[in-house]
């Protein structure tokens, strides 16, 4: 038997606000990683007679495989059933599952025999409604997959019944069904390690090391806690230090990041564990999630000591009132004095909070923006603001679901209009499928909607802009004042123009600084200082975006000769009074210069050059041939204000120090 695991498109929307969409006919729009799940399942097959294989949908995006228009769906059905599967299975989103729909239709379409299996959180709480819509998904496994699944490949085969399978949801004479669910793994170090083979690692992939699940808290938004049923379980540290060696020793990946909603449920595990890590001295570097209340200074000093290097805490709420109604209850003093202590242990953090809660009101939605956006203002730190989503299987959803209406401002794939526009008529048609597309009803006519339409696009860009976002706040701008005033510029300003009505409330970058330049000015916030960080910020983001000017052709990133000297085409050169980070007496008029420029090996760099420096660059820009050079810069030797006996060290290091930085190439 032929088996197909099949990730689900997963949208990277950093292309759409950071500029590369608008610099690139086609910026990669999705994201890969190794899709963990998957390989788990394959492995849980690896002794039937079954050969299994992985299609990544979204290298195949990245690669133009398959285009972002109407083709979509079929090339990714195409590619599929290209090796003739006899079972295709696909993991599950609640924000790409339109597109796992579409690609299914497709398949069937072509290959009405070939059996098409749905499972993860998305599919297993909406089992029964998918069943009944879409005849041409076959099957469901519900929650764990690594027992039902090989059963459900022997009842394909006709060696058990489908009653017989645990977790699976069937049709049986037009009725939905579904088998009762099957015990937890009790322990999670007999699942099978990854087999790689069935993957391509490119560098771009980033490796998510699942080290366990389950969360025993009850946040009444959260669907995965009770898609484990609140029961944490947790791998050895031996099985987790195998995984990192192979992927280090195998591939050479040193940076890792731990899948496990709650990596220090366990205080003595975490010790333990980090303990074991750090006298593995594997030189390896991860990140995790956790909760301020479960996190105390022994174990964060342990796992620094063992390469943790970022943290992320949902906080979720910046009051004690939307703390109490969620089933958080954090309290957010404490919570600032954790983060504040990562920080002060070299660990950085990214912080969750989400706008639009049930209980949420103007005040208090102004509360959590205020605590987000003093977040900001820390080294080290990440704020991330998401939407409130209601999810079928939370706690909350029952009460909340009579109250959901459609929500058409959502961020997706930049396909064509028509395309879009099926996919919205979908999503639309089977709201109860899709409640993930949906804000609540009370929002509706409040003075805030406008907000919660643009939140979740808006905090990666003010992530992006550290010291524009930093001098704002200094200036005591309200942040609830302010993303109001950037909804309604974006209102004004984009409608008329954004080719993809839907993408409308979804800013740039570019917009961003834009706005801030006209929303300053009107609040007379402006002078020398905010022109030099917008000056600033403008140049980061040339680079950032990559303008055609800001780019290195591939003849310059490969040496062409043997006695060329050359500036890097790229240096853009710019005099700052208010540099960031540099501080400097009210008095002193003088400006300091640096360097924007793009490296060989395709990064952006901003370095701080002096007078020398510059003077050198000036050479460079005039003599390419490596023979002129030396009398070139005697004569600045000469020239310049050094004293003699320090003249020949003082230009020779400053001209090692243009070339090892690449603002000077020398091939």
């Amino acid at each position: 038997m032929k088996v197909t695991l099949c990730t689900s498109p997963h949208l990277d929307r950093s292309p759409l606000f950071d500029g590369r969409e608008r610099y690139s006919d086609c910026p990669p729009m999705a994201q890969t990683f190794v899709p963990m799940g998957l390989l788990s399942l394959a492995g849980s097959v690896a002794n039937m007679d079954v050969k299994a294989q992985i299609f990544d949908v979204n290298k195949q995006i990245n690669a133009g495989a398959v285009p972002l228009n109407r083709e979509l769906y079929t090339c990714s059905a195409e590619l599929i059933l290209s090796d003739a599967p006899d079972v295709i299975g696909f993991m599950t989103e609640c924000d790409s599952f339109h597109h796992v729909v579409r690609i299914c239709s497709a398949i069937k379409t072509r290959a009405p025999a070939t059996v098409i299996v749905l499972g993860c959180v998305h599919a297993s709480y909406n089992a029964t409604h998918i069943l009944q819509r879409y005849p041409f998904i076959d099957y469901i496994v519900r929650e764990e997959g690594e027992v039902a699944f090989p059963q459900l490949l022997e009842a394909i085969a006709g060696q058990r019944t489908l009653a017989a399978v645990g977790n699976l949801s069937y049709r049986d004479d037009g009725q939905v069904r579904s088998a009762p669910a099957l015990p937890l793994i009790p322990d999670l170090d007999t699942l099978p390690l990854p087999d790689m083979s069935l993957v391509t690692l490119q560098p771009a992939d980033s490796v998510w090391i699942e080290i366990g699940r389950g969360c025993p808290f009850k946040c009444n938004f959260c669907v995965t806690a009770p898609y484990w049923s609140r029961r944490h379980r947790i791998k050895s540290p031996q099985r987790i230090l195998s995984e990192l060696e192979f992927f280090r020793d195998s591939y050479g990946r040193r940076d890792f990041n731990f899948t496990h909603d709650l990596f220090t449920t366990d205080r003595r595990w975490v010790l333990k564990f980090c303990s074991a890590l750090a006298d593995a001295d594997l030189g390896v570097t991860w990140t995790c999630s956790s909760r301020t209340d479960t996190l105390d200074e022994e174990q964060l000093a342990a796992m620094a000591k063992a390469g943790c290097r970022d943290i992320y805490f949902g906080v979720e709420a910046g009051t004690a009132e939307v703390q109490s109604a969620i089933d958080k209850g954090l309290s957010l003093t404490e919570a600032r004095q954790i983060i504040t202590l990562c920080h002060r242990y070299g660990v950085s953090t990214t912080i969750g909070f989400i706008a639009g809660l049930p209980s949420e009101t103007q005040e208090t939605l102004t509360g959590t923006l205020k605590e987000a956006a003093s977040y900001l203002r820390m080294n080290r730190t990440i704020v991330h603001l998401f939407g409130f989503g209601p999810y079928r299987g939370s706690s909350s959803f029952a009460r909340i679901e009579k109250d959901l209406v459609p929500e058409v401002q959502f961020v997706d794939f930049p396909l064509d209009k028509q395309t879009d526009a099926e996919n919205r008529a979908l999503i639309q048609s089977h709201r109860d499928i899709f409640a993930r597309y949906s804000r609540l009803a009370r929002h509706q006519d409040t003075g805030f909607h406008a907000i919660l339409e643009v939140a979740e696009e808006y905090f990666p860009i003010l992530n992006s802009v550290p010291h524009i976002t930093a001098y704002l706040m200094e200036a005591g701008v309200d942040p609830y004042e302010q993303l109001y005033c950037w909804a309604q510029w974006l209102l004004r300003s984009r409608n008329s123009k954004c080719p993809r009505p839907y993408h409308a409330h979804l800013g740039s970058i570019d917009d961003f600084l834009d706005f801030v330049e006209t929303f300053s000015k009107s609040r007379e916030l402006g002078g020398d200082r905010f022109e030099d960080l917008l000056k600033w910020e403008r140049l980061k983001q040339l680079f950032r975006a990559g303008a055609p000017d800001t780019r290195l052709s591939s003849d310059e990133v490969v040496s062409s000769g043997s006695s060329e000297i050359r500036l890097n085409p790229t240096v853009r050169l710019e005099h700052f009074r208010h540099a960031p980070g540099i501080e400097k007496d009210s008095h002193d008029q003088s400006s300091i210069s640096f360097a924007f420029l793009r490296r060989r090996n395709g990064s952006a760099e901003i370095v701080r050059v002096g007078v020398l420096a510059t003077a050198i660059m000036e050479i460079a820009h005039q003599v390419h041939d490596v023979g002129q050079l030396t009398p070139a810069l005697e004569d600045l030797m000469t020239s310049a204000s050094i004293p003699e006996q320090h003249r020949e060290n003082s230009v020779s290091k400053t001209f090692e120090q243009l070339v090892a930085s690449e603002i000077i190439f020398v091939s």
